[in-house]
């Protein structure tokens, strides 16, 4: 081993090693170093060898005794075996390094240890990556919760991906039902970009940007392709001069004829699908950094995910104004026969009992009419509520999971940190807002679709959702259950405490109340719910309101399980709203 150290193909393996390695005797003196360690230190090899290692990468006199800062040599010595931990060390001019340090043991013919081979992975970028990870997912979920639609969505995230990226043209494309992908949302390209590429279709058309989309990079393509699927140049000029003109024509070239150096596709992903891409380009060669796509490639996902979102909430609106139009429709085609109808009654008297019948059968309609709209929305309400459950779930169980993970691993690498390090304050920084994030998902699981009312029942559901409003409100409840543990069927455990949502929310918004009282009962079999609070009561006026569609929902939920629901009011003393279900319900006809 001895003369192995002492030889120039030994010399000449270890300046080979990418990562940084010293050389070092038991009482840590460097005897040999590599350009890497010379390069990332700043220092001349003159001012390294013979030097200790501590004085150069830890710029202190002694050597590492801290709990937080274990030297791995003296591991090594006590073990015997590789020995590695994490530091903190510093370049020549004070900047900090964060690395991954091995002490290998270097061990002659009798197995006694006479040097150590001192290895450093460089860690720094890894840390700033995470921390960068963690800011683009709390921007991307705020832009979630705050923006009503998805082009509203798409047009802030564009936005933000124009700043991270400092590319002069950003457009976001979204995959359609008929096979275009259009631009949703776009800022710096010029019109007669986007009247040429605005409606590209996956099925006619042939480009870089169509293949990312499909998932089907030709051999042409590969020199450009990301691990992660994107097609990225940082200098198009030169890619596409170097192509055969049978490979140039499987390009449209657009982006090359507009002046663009610099272009990036990235697909946007939900789940194992690609929907759409994010198009990033610019003028200027070395735009689009590798570290650049990837950090947009890692942030596509949850781009994706709302996406998906929006467009399916943005479906169900679409199907309910259509059902509206079609109940209109319906209604004003009964109004039309009732008019038709009474003018028949007084043109043909002497035919009154024909005319009964008439009317009989067109009463029997409109009932047929109303059952069937409480059918639909009954069906409505448990789609949404079915929908509101797997929003839930997804977030939930998906960004939950990263969330967890990513704390764990900046955790563990706090816990390696001295208390007096610049980035231990910087860390924990890092912990609070990845447990506000948590905390953030949590919340808006919870309003969602309450985890509890699934796994514990109504009555746990019932107990913890008072304890939020108390807590929320301030408003004092008293609760009483009888008997303490209720089970009902899954649709009528929801629709009950819909209900308790909904009362609970027209007493915030209009009761002026201090105190609710909740009482929820089994008897004569049937649940009885009522909530009475000591507010201003609720006036005739407002409780025959068309526009109460907190009172009509309520109304509704009641009747479809032919029930009934009596709602009284005394000026100042309060309001109350008591619900009598059976628990078998009636057969519609």
């Amino acid at each position: 081993m001895e003369e192995l150290r002492n030889t120039a193909l030994f010399e000449n393996i270890l300046q080979g090693i990418t990562d940084p390695v010293l050389l070092l005797t038991k009482d840590l003196k460097i005897l040999w170093t590599n350009k890497s360690f010379q390069n990332q230190t700043s220092y001349t090899r003159e001012e390294i060898i013979g030097n200790h290692c501590f004085k150069i990468t830890h710029r202190n006199e002694s050597p590492c005794v801290s709990p937080d800062d274990l030297c791995p040599v003296s591991e090594s010595i006590k073990t015997g075996e590789t020995a590695t931990t994490i530091h903190t060390h510093y370049d020549k001019g004070g900047k900090k390094i964060f690395v991954e340090v091995s002490a290998y043991p270097l061990k002659d013919t009798n197995g006694e240890i006479v040097q150590f081979a001192y290895i450093l992975r460089d860690l720094t970028e890894k840390m700033i990556t995470a921390e960068s990870c963690i800011h683009a997912t709390n921007a991307l979920l705020k832009l979630y919760i705050r923006k009503s639609s998805r082009k509203e969505y798409l047009d802030s995230v564009m936005e933000l991906i124009h700043d991270w990226s400092n590319c002069n043209c950003v457009g976001i494309r979204v995959l359609n039902t008929y096979g275009n992908v259009p631009f949703e949302s776009y800022i710096g390209y010029s019109k007669k970009f986007w009247d040429s590429e605005n409606w590209l279709s996956i099925q006619e058309d042939q480009c870089a940007c169509i293949r990312v989309i499909q998932g089907k990079p030709e051999p042409q393509d590969l020199p450009a392709i990301t691990p992660g699927g994107s097609f990225r140049l940082n200098n198009a000029n030169e890619f596409f001069s170097a192509l055969p003109e049978e490979e140039m024509g499987r390009f449209r070239g657009v982006c090359l004829q507009s002046g663009f150096k610099s272009i990036a596709i990235i697909p946007i992903r939900y789940q194992e699908s690609v929907i759409g891409a994010i198009h990033v380009a610019d003028e200027k060669e070395g735009m689009v950094p590798l570290k650049t796509v990837e950090f947009i490639e890692s942030i596509s996902p949850l781009i994706g995910e709302a996406v998906h979102r929006f467009s399916t909430e943005e479906e169900l609106v679409k199907y309910q104004q259509h059902l509206e139009e079609l109940v209109e429709e319906r209604t004003a085609m009964l109004r039309a026969a009732t008019e038709k109808l009474q003018q028949e009654i007084a043109e043909r008297k002497i035919a009154a009992e024909g005319l009964e019948t008439r009317v009989k059968e067109r009463t029997s309609e409109l009932e047929k009419a109303n059952i069937e709209l409480r059918r639909l929305s009954a069906h409505l309400q448990s789609v949404r509520e079915q929908e509101r459950t797997n929003i839930a779930r997804d977030i939930h169980d998906e960004l939950g999971q990263v969330l967890t993970a990513l704390k764990i691993e900046v955790s563990m690498f706090a816990n390696k940190l001295h208390p007096d390090d610049k980035f231990f304050d910087k860390t924990e920084s890092i912990i609070k807002k990845i447990d506000d994030t948590i905390q953030s998902v949590k919340r808006i699981c919870a309003e969602l679709r309450p985890t509890i009312l699934d796994h514990f029942g109504l009555s746990a559901a019932i107990e913890w959702h008072i304890e939020e409003f108390e807590n929320r409100t301030g408003i004092k409840c008293n609760v009483s259950l009888e008997p303490r543990e209720i089970i009902l069927d899954q649709d009528l455990t929801t629709s009950v405490f819909r209900i308790f949502q909904e009362a609970l929310t027209n007493v915030v918004r209009h009761a002026d109340a201090s105190e609710v009282r909740v009482t929820l009962r089994l008897k004569d079999g049937k649940i009885m719910l009522e909530i009475k609070d000591n507010g201003k009561g609720i006036t005739k006026k407002h409780f025959l309101d068309s526009q109460s569609f907190g009172i009509m929902g309520i109304r509704e939920r009641v009747n479809f399980f032919g029930g009934n629901v009596k709602i009284t009011g005394i000026k100042d003393k309060g309001t109350t709203i008591m619900v009598s279900i059976p628990l078998k319900k009636k057969d519609v006809p």
